[in-house]
């Protein structure tokens, strides 16, 4: 007698902040649709592939022979993994087979986050905002730049958690992370560089974000945690812009096995200065966005003597800011107060400081007047 089987399966929305759950499918409602013969398990993968694509909610197909749960189970999963976008927007799928051994009916149920013409529209915009944003003559570190300045200083983190799409993120200017990792994946695919979807956990809570191949090497990307909440107009952070494994696991977790990122990106900029001198002012305003600055020992403080001097030295050229990277954090307050004892005309201070690559040292700005 063949065997029927249903099974219902849901994907949660990763997002840093929040989990969000979806309804099951209990009853899913048939349509009149096309049976499709396939004669293979790599045959029925492909079809439930070109299926997705076009966003069917209802596929039925006639495969040759017989199907377990965990054949079935094995060609959905290729279908869904075949692109990142795609495998993101599967909100949820359940299925239903019947199996004998000269053939197996199989109907599957998938709910998606953008239809066909919201993933258009995304498409669209993408393709005309690239040439806008990169140039010809740009490589690929260029683009990846612009392409992460672009995302953070056009999307806004969605606080309400509601909109969790690249499409949302462009309409309506706010999304959650994995709208960010969406539209960031997108418009790296369509600069031609190589990237995919990464999901863990970050501050404890579900996340996503890039992985991007560079020269032969990878990085990790998060756009969403580069952007500040709440939303500042102008402002970008590169704070998780193309980051290693380990720098990256001091606050994001994955347990999914991706390319390992083993190369520090401040060696690449290094290497890259020497390599590719027409691009050497690129270069080192990268270093400055970047911070990578103050891993050389002339932007290192750690004394009073020497922060009073820097503060000096800002005045003298009409400065008004002074940024270092400070190794006296415990003393941090009583050491600025014995700076400005030192230095006459400096009427106040506000200062901001954060820790610095896990060091022990922070990076720290004094506004000045």
């Amino acid at each position: 007698m063949p065997k029927v089987r249903n099974r219902v399966v849901k994907i949660l929305l990763v997002c840093a902040l929040c989990f969000v759950g979806v309804e099951w499918i209990n009853n899913p409602v048939t349509a009149a649709v096309d049976t499709l013969k396939v004669n293979s398990m790599e045959a029925l993968s492909k079809q439930i592939y070109e299926s997705m694509l076009n966003r069917e909610t209802v596929m039925t197909f006639t495969l040759k022979g017989s199907v377990s749960k965990e054949k079935l189970e094995s060609a959905l999963k290729e279908a869904i993994d075949t692109d990142s976008y795609l495998q993101f927007m599967v909100r949820q799928y359940s299925y239903q087979y019947r199996s004998s051994m000269l053939s197996s009916s199989i109907t599957i149920y998938m709910e998606y986050r953008e239809n066909t013409e919201q993933t258009a529209y995304v498409t669209r915009t993408v393709k005309s905002v690239l040439p806008t944003i990169i140039k010809p003559t740009m490589n690929a570190h260029e683009k990846v730049k612009a392409i992460h300045d672009w995302v953070v200083l056009h999307l806004a983190y969605d606080t309400t958690l509601k909109n969790d799409t690249a499409y949302q993120g462009l309409t309506e200017g706010t999304t959650v992370c994995q709208g960010y990792a969406l539209l960031t994946y997108k418009m790296l695919k369509e600069a031609g560089i190589t990237n995919r979807i990464a999901e863990g956990t970050a501050g404890g809570q579900l996340h996503a974000w890039n992985l991007v191949y560079l020269d032969g090497k990878w990085y990790h990307l998060d756009t969403t945690w580069d952007d500040p909440i709440p939303d500042q107009k102008g402002k970008v952070s590169y704070s998780y812009y193309l980051r290693t494994d380990k720098q990256l696991k001091v606050d994001h977790q994955w347990t999914k096995v991706y390319p390992a990122a083993t190369q520090n990106y401040d060696v690449t900029v290094q290497s890259l200065k020497k390599s590719d001198t027409a691009r050497l002012d690129f270069y080192t305003q990268l270093e400055t966005d970047l911070n990578y600055i103050y891993l050389s020992s002339e932007n290192i403080v750690s004394s009073v003597n020497q922060l009073a001097d820097r503060l000096k030295s800002a005045m003298k050229a009409g400065d008004t800011v002074v940024k270092v990277r400070y190794t006296r954090k415990a003393s941090l307050q009583e050491d600025l107060s014995k700076a400005l004892e030192k230095i006459s005309g400096i009427q106040g201070i506000r200062y901001t400081y954060r820790d610095f690559e896990n060091t022990g040292d922070i990076l720290l700005e004094i506004t000045f007047r």
